[in-house]
C-alpha cells in the first residue's frame, strides 16, 4: 500500500492566524447566553425574572416595564402572553 502524505492547509503565520480565529470564535459561542423562563425569580410564568436575568438587570425593572405597558395601550399583556409561548422554561 502507498503511504498517505498529508498537505497541511496553511503554515506559518496563517495556521496562527486561524488558531487565533477558532479561538475567538469559540469564545463568542461560550458568551451567548439564551433566554428562558426563570424558575427561581418568578412571579407568575417566570418571563420577566428570564428576561431580567438574560439583561443582567433587575427583575423588578422588567415587571414594572410590562405593567407600565399594559396600562399605556395594552400590548404589555399580548408581549408577555407570546414570550410565554415563545420561551422555554429554565432547565432543572
Amino acid at each position: 500500500m502507498p503511504e498517505k502524505k498529508t498537505v497541511p492547509i496553511a503554515s506559518g503565520r496563517f495556521s496562527v492566524r486561524i488558531k487565533e480565529e477558532l479561538k475567538l470564535i469559540k469564545n463568542m459561542e461560550e458568551k451567548i447566553r439564551k433566554l428562558y423562563r426563570s424558575r427561581d425569580s418568578r412571579i407568575i410564568a417566570g418571563v420577566c425574572g428570564g428576561l431580567a436575568e438574560h439583561l443582567g438587570i433587575d427583575p423588578l425593572l422588567v415587571r414594572l416595564f410590562f405593567v407600565l405597558l399594559i396600562f399605556a395601550n395594552g400590548i404589555g399583556l399580548f408581549l408577555y402572553l407570546i414570550l410565554f409561548l415563545l420561551v422555554p422554561p429554565e432547565s432543572k
